[in-house]
């Protein structure tokens, strides 16, 4: 797909009949970019190929392909319009991934977050990130066992 976009783009750009007219070039130019952006700019799709990625990723790719993949993903994320509709589904995704234990990795989980973050900020991340501190906390049997004791009951393992 990239080297189509760019094959594309080189022909409009090096074509020399298409440079005499800047108006018709620079339009020609965003028709290309609003015909890929919405084939490939789907964010739901995006998260619905990161949660199969994520769930059964390393049963086909090892450990670093993975994270090639995500790399990749990112690269189509940055072409989104509608991130927040990305962070929605992503975070949906993710919720049934950790409920479920479903997840190849917490590290390609915590990757992929980091890689949001970066693109986006922490407003953007707070809210998936909080859901691995709630699921670790949930785990926590010191924890537990800690809220146990203060409450004078005790959990059996």
């Amino acid at each position: 797909m990239t080297s189509y976009i760019w094959d594309t783009g080189k022909q409009l750009v090096t074509d020399p009949e298409r440079l005499k007219d800047p108006v018709d070039f620079v339009q020609r130019l965003l028709d290309v970019k609003d015909k890929h952006d919405r084939i490939i700019s789907s964010p739901e799709s995006i998260s619905l190929f990161v949660d199969d990625m994520l769930r059964k990723g390393l049963e086909r790719v090892s450990e670093e392909d993975l994270e090639i993949v995500l790399d990749k993903v990112m690269m189509l994320f940055r072409c989104l319009q509608e991130k927040d509709q990305f962070e929605k589904y992503y975070r949906q995704h993710l919720a049934k991934r950790l409920q479920s234990v479903k997840t190849v990795s917490d590290d390609a989980e915590r990757s992929l977050i980091v890689k949001l973050k970066t693109e986006c900020g922490y407003q953007f991340t707070s809210k998936l990130e909080g859901m691995f501190t709630d699921m670790k906390t949930s785990q926590d049997q010191d924890t537990m066992q800690g809220f146990s004791a203060s409450m004078g009951t005790e959990i059996e393992d």
